[in-house]
């Protein structure tokens, strides 16, 4: 399984005019009122503001405190924001795909020149510390913790009544330790082995070794963390690219999957045993997180070395996609499909000029024989 993103700098970042690497002006717009893809992207604009660039942040998400060469330019949730908008595409492949589809997908996935992958940019190789509390809770199980969370954008205290009675039966007859980030301070019935709160720092909990196992909705974020971390998963996808997260993180042997429809205690706790207890999940992903850690620079170096590699060469037209240049015919084919029409059509004409020439000689035969037995 190979977990992408991809950084093009024509969508996610524009850059102004400059002379050198040298103190650019970065301009960055992500207007998206989720803030998963401005996590993702931000550990990237604080980089290159240290690194003395001035960066300017279009986003819903201002920063908490100010950072020395970085301005926000806060875009309010449900604004509007300009008469028309040219941006990236969102959780374009998260449906369920048909079998012509997943066909298709047998096939290597090309990339252009000034497309580079830096999936995990976000994950900090050293981890932040935990709050007190929650280290010494986790240092304190040994036999085990689950880390449950539905996301940013889901919210658990919306599940519906019956699913969260099914879920903290679950909890009770299991007596596993669950940190669970739930949006509310109190949760009636809830078992003393779980602990509530809000938010926490997902990929800090994560790190922790004694966290076993990893309740997830399959976001993109969090199945990459997860990856990197070495957590298996059992996902509950609700929207947009969770299910296909989900769907390959099960082809890839570390996840199990339940519909959030059709969740009962049955299936959940069913569920939960066998990741558990079967080790083949925790080893498969350990195997993706080995592989994931092994590369010569990491996902934000390596975003950081191609921004600035950018700047310094005035824009790297060299590496844009050479379809820029192409006609309109030329870059929607329909040259080649012109030709490839005209050849298909003289082919049958051929074929019709054969045929009737062939049943011309044959019907010339066949009345020759006839007077010449008459």
């Amino acid at each position: 399984m190979v977990i992408r993103s991809i950084l093009i700098f024509a969508l996610f970042v524009s850059f102004a005019i400059f002379n050198s690497a040298e103190g650019a002006k970065i301009l960055s717009i992500f207007p998206y009122s989720g803030p998963s893809q401005y996590i993702f992207i931000s550990p990237l604009l604080k980089a290159l503001a240290e690194r003395g660039h001035e960066v300017t942040s279009i986003s819903t998400f201002p920063q908490k405190k100010p950072l020395k060469n970085f301005r926000d330019v806060v875009v309010m949730e449900n604004s509007k924001i300009f008469d028309e908008m040219v941006t990236e595409l969102a959780a374009g492949e998260g449906a369920e795909k048909s079998f012509f589809e997943e066909f298709m997908e047998l096939s290597n996935v090309p990339l252009c020149p000034n497309m580079i992958e830096v999936g995990g940019l976000h994950i900090k190789q050293k981890p932040d510390p935990l709050e007190e509390d929650l280290q010494k809770f986790l240092d304190n199980s040994p036999e085990g913790v689950i880390y449950f969370s539905m996301g940013s954008n889901v919210k658990s205290k919306d599940l519906p009544p019956q699913t969260l009675k099914d879920i903290l039966s679950t909890f009770a007859e299991l007596k596993i330790k669950v940190l669970w980030k739930f949006e509310l301070e109190e949760l009636p019935n809830k078992p003393a082995n779980v602990v509530i709160r809000k938010w926490f720092n997902q990929p800090s909990i994560l790190a922790h070794p004694n966290v076993k196992l990893f309740i997830s909705h399959g976001g993109y974020l969090s199945t990459t963390e997860t990856i990197f971390h070495g957590k298996p998963i059992l996902g509950v996808p609700v929207m947009g690219d969770q299910f296909m997260n989900v769907k390959n993180s099960v082809k890839a042997g570390f996840a199990l999957r339940l519909d959030l429809r059709s969740l009962t205690k049955e299936k959940f706790k069913q569920n939960i045993q066998e990741l558990w207890t079967n080790p083949k999940y925790s080893n498969a992903v350990k195997k993706l997180s080995k592989r994931f850690r092994d590369q010569p620079l990491t996902p934000i170096e390596t975003a950081i070395f191609w921004v600035e590699y950018v700047l310094r060469h005035d824009g790297a037209s060299h590496i844009r996609n050479a379809g820029q240049d192409l006609s309109f015919w030329q870059y929607h084919n329909i040259d080649v499909y012109v030709i490839l029409s005209s050849f298909i059509v003289v082919v049958f004409v051929l074929m019709a000029v054969f045929i009737s020439f062939v049943k011309k000689i044959i019907c010339g035969s066949s009345k020759k024989s006839k007077i010449k037995k008459n």
